[in-house]
């Protein structure tokens, strides 16, 4: 990893002005990919919030929506220029969906969407500073609101708190903007680096981005932070991402999660305790004692050349950490500070 440095936006920016707008072999500097599923109105408030550019490729990837074939013609919107959109009828989720839009992609930079979310009007001009930047990877700030209201959502505050880090602390917020960002939005990658590591979404029906931003934070060299924030996340309890947990985002947590503690062991990455979300996964199946289920996870996890002793003492800490955190809210019931 020490070959792997931070680097800041000023430096990052002025890298390579005199090159082509457009890479050589790419038709496009910029490709913004969104899957989408079901909720038109709102991808329409995501595209909208794309600048038009000769120079950006827009691709829209349906996860197998109702009327899904019949999109083009239900919302213009979905005609602009560059915008390309393709309907999926499998279902697979929006990792394959990302990986759809992988496959149809042009630019020589890739950034990504959710459609539920959307762009600040900075975007054109952090684009602009960033087209010609011979980094692999460029970190936005982010903000973050309720989808319907637009009150403040606490969503981006551990990813803006890695972002602030830089100003103090270099190295660590290069630890953390590598390995623990588990999000593929605010930031900019570079397609060459992607390609040439084979880097792909998994397609499970959880956690699908979490593979996908370890490894180009791994292998992205060198790394700029920009203090400017060109997303807003958006909080909408009906989202994938805080539905109701199910078997089978259980056992993708403990896969994803798996393979990533392997990845990390290997590559000789420390820190990674809070990460370990697949013991998390078991803990929590075995206070609710779902024995079958806990059963098929530790086969999971062992799968990885997990050592009974290992998963046990993960397990506990897990245990440990979540009886500390209910004994807490209780007891802040009972205790409070002096006024």
């Amino acid at each position: 990893m020490s070959k792997n440095t931070l680097t800041t936006a000023a430096v990052a920016s002025t890298c390579g002005q005199s090159k082509e707008h457009a890479q050589e072999g790419y038709d496009f500097t910029f490709t913004i990919i969104i899957p989408h599923r079901g909720i038109p109105q709102l991808l329409r408030r995501c595209v909208d919030s794309i600048p038009e550019r000769d120079d950006t490729q827009i691709i829209v990837v349906d996860d197998n929506s109702p009327d899904g074939d019949r999109y083009p013609e239900l919302y213009p919107f979905l005609h602009r220029k560059n915008l390309e959109y393709y309907p999926t009828h499998e279902g697979r989720g929006a990792g394959y969906a990302r990986n759809v839009g992988l496959d149809h992609a042009r630019g020589k930079w890739l950034l990504f969407a959710d459609a539920d979310d959307f762009f600040t009007y900075c975007l054109g001009e952090m684009l602009d500073k960033y087209k010609d930047s011979e980094v692999d990877m460029v970190v936005f700030n982010c903000n973050s609101c309720d989808c319907t209201y637009y009150t403040p959502s606490e969503r981006s505050s551990v990813h803006n708190r890695m972002v602030a880090l830089a100003k103090t602390d270099t190295k660590e917020a290069e630890r953390q903007l590598r390995y623990l960002f588990r999000e593929p939005w605010a930031r900019l990658v570079k397609h060459d680096m992607v390609l040439r590591h084979g880097i792909r979404f998994d397609e499970t029906p959880k956690n699908n981005d979490v593979t996908f931003a370890y490894l180009v934070g791994h292998y992205a060299q060198p790394v700029a932070v920009e203090p400017r924030a060109i997303y807003v996340v958006t909080f909408r309890s009906d989202s994938l991402s805080f539905g109701h947990p199910s078997a089978e985002k259980y056992m993708a947590d403990i896969d994803v999660y798996s393979r990533r503690e392997t990845f990390m062991k290997s590559h000789g990455v420390k820190g990674q305790r809070r990460m370990l979300f697949h013991y998390h996964a078991l803990s929590v199946l075995l206070t609710r004692r779902d024995w079958s289920l806990f059963r098929q996870g530790l086969a999971l996890a062992k799968h990885y050349d997990k050592s009974d002793r290992e998963i046990f003492w993960n397990i506990a800490w897990w245990l440990c950490r979540r009886t500390r955190e209910k004994v807490t809210s209780v007891l802040s019931r009972f205790f409070r500070a002096p006024r």
